[in-house]
């Protein structure tokens, strides 16, 4: 459940959910506008996804050096750093999650565009840099 409250006298929109920070939008530059929230939606469930297929084809997430999304010309765009030894089905694989996550599927007219750039950090150095950088506590 996520609770809107919208206010009077200007246009602050608060989201709040029980247990979580709040989010606020707005079109000010310290609020959320619809289309980050739209970018954030996407690359939550985007980055779910490709976490999952990760483990499953034994890739290390740490390889990709950047997953970035932006929204160009209302259409969200994923940008992904990857290393240059990845095979062109693995980066297939990759659009086809872009595509049929379910922010993508559900809510998206057109789906993300998708673009893939080779890595500007060997790969040596960001296992090294990301190693042990679990959140709360995992790996």
């Amino acid at each position: 459940m996520i609770k809107v409250e919208v206010r009077k006298n200007n246009s602050i929109i608060e989201l709040t959910t029980p247990g979580k920070s709040p989010i606020r939008s707005s079109n000010g530059l310290y609020f959320w506008s619809s289309m980050e929230l739209i970018c954030a939606a996407l690359g939550s469930c985007f980055g779910r996804h490709l976490m999952w297929y990760c483990r499953e084809e034994h890739i290390d997430p740490a390889l990709f050096e950047e997953i970035v999304i932006t929204m160009e010309n209302f259409i969200p765009h994923i940008s992904i750093k990857h290393p240059s030894n990845m095979d062109v089905k693995i980066l297939d694989e990759i659009k086809s999650i872009s595509e049929k996550c379910e922010v993508s599927a559900l809510l998206l007219k057109t789906p993300p565009t998708i673009s893939f750039h080779l890595n500007s950090i060997p790969d040596e150095v960001l296992l090294k840099e990301k190693k042990g950088g679990g959140c709360c506590g995992g790996t």
